[in-house]
């Protein structure tokens, strides 16, 4: 309507121009009526290019704040999901990636996509360790030699070991016979004397899917140096072969840092074959000790790692001599990060233990970890107690 009545009084200016023209041609003295039809003529063109500009500038304000009201009405597809979706859709497409060149037999390309893997479960990290900068490193080679040798020195620790976790945990790996049992296929004729109803058995074949995962934490601080990193290397010895043994996937993670930066080396993972597995544990016995020791980030590495493995059980283990020590991270505030960090372990029905290798520092380790806490100064408890431990987990 605005347009129309522009229109119109540029077609009335016009007019009077016009008129005025006609009129001058008969009388060429009368210049006022020029005029004032010209000065018309110029209010009306500014007034319709103004009304135009500013009908414009209308259209696009009111087409920016609708698109800017669509966009707050429509969450995005990040906000839809949780962090804990988005991890875990990450976690799948690495595990699809890894599967796939596990299959290939590509060394290079399986060594780029776990380093990927690696920096996905570090990023998974909390504010605490978030910033923190991570290297992954190698701190010992490859000697079987050395490890036969040292191999022998734990032998006997290993068998027993074996034994004690296939007798309380890990027996339906293997088949077992359940007895006293109500209903079953098989009657056992010397129960019925007892007149209980318990007098039938059943056969359980063995399986050879794995029910449990273990992650194995092993600390490299300075303070470890001596008889206690031997008795530390030792242990993850005869962890490894049990493991190995019994066909169960483990990870197998040392730590320590380099002034700021936390600096792991993963000795095994999960996804190694049983050769790698062979090849790789002849560096066990030649860890060295280091610096200082970031425990709480290594351990949420752990747990970030073993929580998407689809055992049902999940076991994850930190052998150490006390407490830990680095850069702004010590004292009470550390100790509430690690005691947090089991507790979510706990919550997802992931199992913990926490073997102390030193007297000195053993009290720090049990108000850190309370019935966590197992005492393996004496590497020959090493059976009973871990099994003892795994009974409790699970």
């Amino acid at each position: 309507s605005d347009n129309s009545s522009n229109e119109e009084s540029s077609e009335q200016s016009a007019s009077s121009i016009s008129q005025s023209g006609n009129e001058n041609s008969k009388n060429p003295c009368d210049m006022k009526a020029l005029r004032k039809a010209l000065e018309k003529l110029s209010k009306a063109t500014e007034s319709m290019g103004s009304h135009e500009d500013r009908k414009n500038s209308e259209l696009k304000n009111s087409e920016e704040e609708q698109a800017a009201k669509l966009s707050e009405e429509a969450p995005s597809e990040q906000e839809e999901k949780s962090s804990e979706e988005i991890a875990s859709e990450i976690a799948t497409m690495m595990q699809e990636a890894i599967t796939e060149v596990l299959n290939s037999n590509d060394s290079e390309k399986l060594s780029e996509v776990l380093r990927n893997y690696d920096r996905q479960v570090v990023s998974e990290g909390s504010n605490l360790h978030k910033n923190v900068p991570w290297n992954f490193v190698k701190t010992s080679y490859e000697s079987p030699f050395s490890y036969d040798a040292t191999y022998k020195e734990i032998s006997y620790v290993i068998s027993a070991l074996v034994k004690a976790v296939e007798k309380t945990t890990l027996k339906k790996q293997r088949g077992y016979k359940e007895n006293n049992l109500y209903v079953g296929r098989r009657l056992n004729t010397n129960a019925l004397i007892r007149g209980d109803g318990k007098a039938f058995t059943k056969n359980h074949a063995p399986t050879k899917k794995p029910d449990l995962a273990v992650s194995l934490v092993v600390d490299q601080s300075g303070s470890m140096s001596g008889t206690k990193i031997k008795k530390a290397n030792l242990a993850a010895i005869a962890i490894e072969d049990l493991c190995l043994r019994l066909n169960i996937p483990l990870q197998i993670i040392y730590h320590s840092t380099n002034y700021h930066s936390v600096e792991v080396d993963i000795v095994e993972n999960f996804y190694d074959s049983k050769e790698q597995r062979k090849k790789a544990r002849t560096r066990l016995q030649d860890m060295p000790s280091r610096s200082c020791n970031r425990d709480g980030a290594v351990l949420e590495y752990a747990f970030n790692s073993i929580k998407r493995r689809t055992e049902p059980q999940k076991l994850v283990m930190l052998v150490s001599d006390g407490a830990p020590n680095h850069d702004g991270y010590s004292g009470i505030a550390a100790y509430n990060d690690l005691q947090s960090i089991v507790s979510s372990m706990k919550k997802k029905h992931i199992g913990f233990i926490a073997f102390g290798i030193d007297n000195e520092s053993s009290d720090d380790l049990k108000t850190i970890y309370g019935e966590d806490y197992v005492d393996i100064k004496d590497l020959n408890t090493l059976p009973v107690k871990m099994s003892k431990a795994l009974l409790k987990n699970f």
